[in-house]
């Protein structure tokens, strides 16, 4: 059980990482007047900026890749402060579409790709969310 509950999770950190990497590409790319107010509302939201998940991300899968080697307890306080982070993500997704309604049409180029995106993007990390916790209750 154990093996495939950190498959899964590795699996959806790996799609995290691809994801947040697409996310900061299509931000870099806004025009300037409104980029800094994205990058800086991203990271006031999230708790982090783009470059502070991605190495979250790797911090987390070495963790896994430890927690493979020897299943332990140890590992509980980073998976948790790593899963509240992940919530914050998730809530910043959500509320992401109304901010962007707020906004002139037009002024974001594939702006429907963007939002068919985070939509999807959020999808998994509620997937994501749930192995992390089935991995909590296993290390318990």
């Amino acid at each position: 059980m154990l093996s495939k509950v950190l498959e899964h999770v590795v699996n959806s950190l790996e799609g995290l990482k691809a994801n947040l990497m697409f996310a900061k590409e299509r931000f870099e790319a806004l025009p300037s007047y409104i980029k800094y107010y994205a990058i800086s509302d991203f990271k006031s939201s999230t708790g982090m900026d783009f470059d502070g998940w991605l190495n979250e991300v790797d911090k987390m899968m070495g963790i896994v890749e430890m927690i493979k080697a020897n299943p332990s307890k140890t590992y509980l306080s980073n998976i948790e402060s790593f899963y509240a982070n992940l919530l914050k993500l998730i809530d910043y997704l959500r509320g992401l579409k109304v901010k962007i309604d707020y906004l002139p049409p037009g002024l974001i180029p594939n702006i429907d790709e963007i939002i068919k995106k985070f939509s999807h993007m959020i999808e998994e990390l509620e997937g994501l969310r749930g192995g992390l916790e089935q991995l909590k209750n296993l290390l318990q």
